[in-house]
């Protein structure tokens, strides 16, 4: 076994890097990049594609964090699986606070989502701070619904003008904990996941700031059924829960023809949904007033006094090392 824990997939479980891509015959893959296919390549079998590489389940970890009652874990994949199919692509849907409160009037995220220390089964004397959602399940399995919100913001000097600046922040609890770094924020790249260059802008800033916290931790192995990415971005909020889908479809060009905006940072978000869909956490995004996104929006802000990073990093929590036996 790799020092990572990743294993090749069991036949048990599906939807793994050897998937069998819809609408491209068996036999096209060897020789598609030979026809002018590759990796920016942006037809829907190559996008499709490119999401289903480098995503090889954990199986190990999934052993380990599988609860003595398999059917609750099995639905937890299965109802993620369901919820954010679409089109052939996992897409988060929009999160609906009424589905979880009595009240008529409007919740606001820290009233349905009170910052708590957790323990996890899996992590024996890791307690971090979350803003949890706990309550129990009306019908199926009868176990409590774990969900976790994290807030995300991206702010941008000079936005469309020269010489920009831009900063990403997220939150997935207050400042200050001993146990936990619970906000983030850093200057945005002058390179893409793809390393081509581009230019800092306030839609660019939101977006990775969503990446940034889904790649934070892989947020599954706590046990979570459901992230709720708090944003008060309509650009986030409408392209992944609505635009997306027809995006891919239309290979990455808008109805007048033009090409989407940011297809870089696009086709990375499509991709760690679908893991995390894959690992049994639904991801759904709640657009929230920018005066309820204070933590992401101040991160964000200071990250823009920080120095410039030309190339793409992947910002990892540095707890990983503490609270896991995976090097990951």
């Amino acid at each position: 076994m790799s020092r990572t824990g990743y294993l090749r997939a069991s036949p048990l479980f599906f939807l793994e890097d050897e998937e069998e891509v819809p609408g491209l015959a068996r036999g096209v893959n060897r020789s598609h990049e030979s026809l002018g296919h590759g990796r920016h390549c942006d037809c829907k079998d190559c996008t499709l594609r490119f999401l289903g590489t480098g995503g090889a389940r954990d199986e190990l970890w999934l052993r380990q964090h599988q609860s003595q009652a398999q059917v609750a874990y099995d639905f937890r994949v299965l109802s993620a699986r369901l919820a954010m199919l679409k089109d052939g692509i996992y897409v988060p849907k929009e999160f609906d606070p009424t589905l979880f409160t009595h009240s008529s009037g409007q919740c606001t995220p820290q009233e349905l989502f009170p910052e708590m220390q957790c323990t996890f089964r899996v992590f024996p004397g890791f307690t971090p701070f979350r803003f949890n959602l706990r309550q129990e399940r009306p019908v199926g399995p009868r176990t409590p619904i774990t969900m976790q919100l994290i807030y995300t913001d991206g702010a941008c000097s000079n936005n469309g003008r020269a010489g920009p600046r831009a900063g990403v922040g997220f939150a997935s609890c207050f400042p200050g904990r001993e146990t936990t770094k619970g906000v983030v924020s850093f200057p945005l790249e002058r390179q893409g996941p793809d390393g081509r260059p581009r230019q800092p802008t306030s839609n660019r800033a939101e977006l990775r700031a969503v990446i940034g916290a889904l790649e934070w931790r892989n947020w599954y192995r706590e046990g979570w059924e459901a992230l709720v990415i708090a944003t008060d971005s309509a650009y986030v909020a409408h392209g992944a829960a609505t635009w997306i889908s027809t995006w891919v479809e239309m290979e990455w060009r808008k109805a007048d023809g033009s090409e989407v905006a940011n297809k870089d940072l696009w086709k990375r978000l499509l991709f760690l949904f679908r893991q995390y869909a894959i690992h049994g956490c639904e991801i759904m995004i709640w657009r929230i007033p920018p005066e309820l996104n204070t933590l992401a929006d101040e991160a964000a802000t200071r990250a823009l006094d920080g120095d410039t990073l030309i190339q793409w990093v992947t910002h990892r929590d540095p707890m990983l090392k503490v609270d896991t036996v995976f090097d990951f």
